[in-house]
């Protein structure tokens, strides 16, 4: 005899059933999934289950033994499409209706047509071995694969309640204990076992495998977030000192520019002061002498002005801006040294804005870059030409460098733009990865590609600001 009515106990874990897949559904409040509500519901279909075995003998046979039956195993065949959806493996829906049909025939055929007892009892404890081996071994594959710990607790808690079930169907083979769910003695406590086993452990292990992938993608995550931070603050380091390059190759031409406003000053004041010291007074002579030197120093502060907004170092600020203006400043910038290098400008922007949303320094760094590219190309070119043409459609700004150059050599055509990969002897083949990855991060592209009238054609596109969104 024992101290407890196995019935009752079927109650209580019907009731622990019900409300332990409960409480794991409200502690995945943020990680629900299919996987998720197959296990919980597959707990409440079981629950259901205990609730027809505590009314064997007091409720119809089709409820308590049939339906029962039926309930317990739908029950165990959730988890497993659980674990499957969990491992990214394809439900076999079709194969699982089949299966569960020759369940059913089988069970109902040692219930109906035969009327053995202890076959029906053996049959649906065979299925219930197979479906807990089933899960034992997804989990298995699932610790094993995503090395979550809390899945090799759910893979012990299914083998042993699996070796338990065998343990009791060995008893009733060779006779040692008679069939039925609802027997007493050492059967019991063994059947009591197994429905806490899966029922307390089983709940906590599964929530555990989802709390500790979580866990594992928030790490995965900041260790991405880290990495990315880390690329874009290289970046602009790069991008930092690649303005300063710039600029040095530059410098003979910034040095030409500024020395013709500073000649312009100095000549001016000296003007002045012979005309101060002279007897006469030409009122008008000096006042025009004294607006030519506020000219000069207008425009040599300008000229240091665009010099300091390209080379320092700032932050980033995204804002509307319109290309035209921002494109006939870098050719300004560049002019100079476009002189230098005996090459001409032509401008094709037409008269409509082109609003985008970006940060200027970084898309004046863009421009820059092409630029001193194109013109660095046509050193032996016997015509020099760089060709800014802008064209508009609904939602892009397409901004295009052509130059007169040699363009792409065949065999650089596809890794141009690929860092350290350039053609100039003295490159590092990084400017135009850099521009690229600006152009990106600004939701655009940057692409090269060559001309058929001979060379190569930089196409900037962005992503375009409607005129009544501004």
């Amino acid at each position: 005899m024992t101290p407890y009515d196995i019935q009752t106990v079927y109650l209580v874990i019907g009731f622990l059933y019900v409300m332990l897949p409960a409480t794991a559904w409200m502690v995945l409040s943020n990680q629900r999934s299919m996987p998720a509500a197959l296990w919980c519901g597959g707990g409440l279909i079981f629950s259901v289950s205990c609730f027809f075995f505590a009314l064997r003998g007091t409720a119809p046979d089709w409820l308590t033994y049939s339906a029962a039956n039926y309930l317990l195993w739908l029950a165990n065949i959730l988890p497993v499409i659980a674990l499957r959806e969990q491992l990214q493996r394809p439900r076999r829906l079709g194969v699982a209706l089949a299966a569960y049909l020759l369940m059913a025939l089988g069970f109902e055929y040692w219930h109906q047509v035969a009327n053995s007892s202890v076959m029906r009892f053996e049959w649906s404890m065979l299925i219930l071995i197979v479906l807990f081996a089933t899960i034992h071994r997804l989990s298995r594959v699932m610790a094993r694969a995503q090395h979550i710990r809390s899945a090799s607790w759910l893979s012990a808690v299914y083998f042993i309640a699996a070796c338990i079930i065998g343990l009791r169907c060995l008893r009733v083979a060779f006779g040692y204990a008679p069939a039925g769910a609802t027997v007493s003695g050492f059967d019991s406590m063994l059947t009591v076992f197994v429905g806490l086993l899966t029922a307390v452990l089983g709940n906590f292990a599964f929530v555990g495998t989802y709390l500790e992938r979580a866990s594992k993608q928030s790490m995965q995550a900041a260790v991405e977030r880290a990495k990315q931070e880390e690329a874009l603050r290289l970046g602009a380091q790069i991008a930092h000192l690649d303005r300063q390059r710039a600029l040095g190759t530059m410098s003979a031409a910034f040095a030409h520019e500024l020395s013709q406003p500073l000649t312009a000053i100095l000549l001016d004041t000296q003007n002045a002061k012979m005309a101060l010291m002279t007897e006469s007074n030409h009122a008008a002579e000096l006042t025009q002498t004294l607006e030519d030197i506020q000219n000069s120093s207008q425009r040599a502060v300008a000229l240091l002005e665009r010099i300091r907004n390209f080379i320092k170092p700032t932050q980033t600020h995204h804002k509307r801006l319109d290309l035209q203006p921002l494109a006939r400043e870098v050719v300004h910038l560049m002019q100079s040294h476009g002189k230098a290098a005996e090459v001409q400008f032509q401008l094709e922007l037409g008269d409509t804005p082109a609003w985008v949303w970006g940060d200027r320094i970084e898309l004046s760094q863009i421009m820059v870059n092409v630029v001193r590219n194109a013109i660095e190309a046509m050193q032996n070119s016997l015509m020099r030409f760089v060709t800014l043409r802008l064209t508009l459609t609904d939602q892009h700004c397409l901004l295009q460098f052509t130059d007169t150059g040699p363009g792409i050599t065949h065999g650089l055509a596809a890794p141009v733009g690929t860092p350290f990969v350039t053609t100039k002897p003295e490159g590092l083949g990084v400017g135009f990865s850099i521009s690229r990855a600006i152009a990106e991060k600004h939701g655009g592209s940057l692409t090269i590609a060559n001309v058929p009238s001979g060379g190569a054609c930089v196409t900037l596109d962005l992503p375009r600001i409607n005129e009544s969104a501004c």
